[in-house]
């Protein structure tokens, strides 16, 4: 005997003809799937991303500031987010935990990429390919690797110092929303002035190209010199290289 198809009674088609006569609007869609996918984690990304903006901001809103040494602040973030990742409440933590702040400032890295703040991504992408964190051999996610394939071709590496992302802010149309990396700029800007007249650079943007640059970006970004000081450009508890091969190797 042939059994019947199981069919939706007409009750059935009714419950679903309710569920879509009358859509939701676009907006509502997206608000009903924040809450039902946004999480705590979500929030405190958020949170980051927009205080790293900031951040940037600020970085740049003091950086013709002939008193502070904009280079030095730069590398204070760097040893900050490092030692952020090893240490809790000024106490070493586990290799765990340190698997999941890497991987927390992974996504931080990530949205501040894609909300075209360079500045933040590039400071978190040198302090996560640190000797300091290398040695805990913490396996990337897929996400991950796919990003950094990316963010390969788009900024270039240290060996060149991140030569791609140079070119793409001098070559492309100036942008209120995007904040490229003054860490990146500045070295470049260095490099063309102490061996501009010398060697064949790989660029063709001379020293002073590159301040007028800066200087049309700090146009941009200078409403926050006076207004808030944030922690990541503070003076870090650790100040040198072999200090956080010590605390790292300690983590157990």
């Amino acid at each position: 005997m042939v059994q019947k198809r199981r069919r939706l009674s007409s009750d059935g088609f009714k419950l679903f003809n309710m569920a879509y006569s009358h859509p939701p609007s676009y907006s509502r869609i997206k608000e009903m799937l924040h809450c039902i996918w946004h999480t705590e984690y979500d929030d405190k990304l958020e949170t980051m991303v927009e205080q790293c903006r900031d951040a940037s901001e600020q970085i740049y809103s003091i950086h013709n500031n002939k008193d502070v040494n904009i280079n030095y602040l730069l590398n204070n973030a760097i040893y900050n987010l490092i030692y952020c990742i090893l240490c809790e409440d000024d106490k070493l933590t586990t290799k765990h935990q340190v698997k999941r702040n890497y991987r927390y400032f992974m996504d931080v890295m990530q949205m501040c990429y894609n909300e075209e703040d360079h500045n933040t991504a590039i400071l978190i992408l040198n302090a996560l390919q640190h000797t300091a964190l290398k040695i805990f051999k913490i396996k990337l996610r897929k996400k991950d690797k796919m990003f950094m394939e990316e963010i390969e071709k788009k900024y270039g590496t240290w060996r060149d110092s991140w030569l791609k992302h140079l070119v793409e802010v001098m070559t492309k149309p100036l942008d209120a929303l995007y904040i490229p990396s003054l860490m990146v700029l500045n070295i470049h800007k260095e490099k063309n002035r102490i061996y501009g007249s010398h060697v064949n650079l790989k660029n063709a943007f001379s020293s002073e190209d590159i301040a007028a640059y800066i200087g049309m970006y700090t146009l941009y970004h200078n409403g926050l010199a006076e207004k808030i000081t944030y922690p990541l450009y503070e003076e870090p508890p650790v100040k040198d290289n072999p200090s956080l091969m010590m605390l790292a190797n300690s983590i157990k």
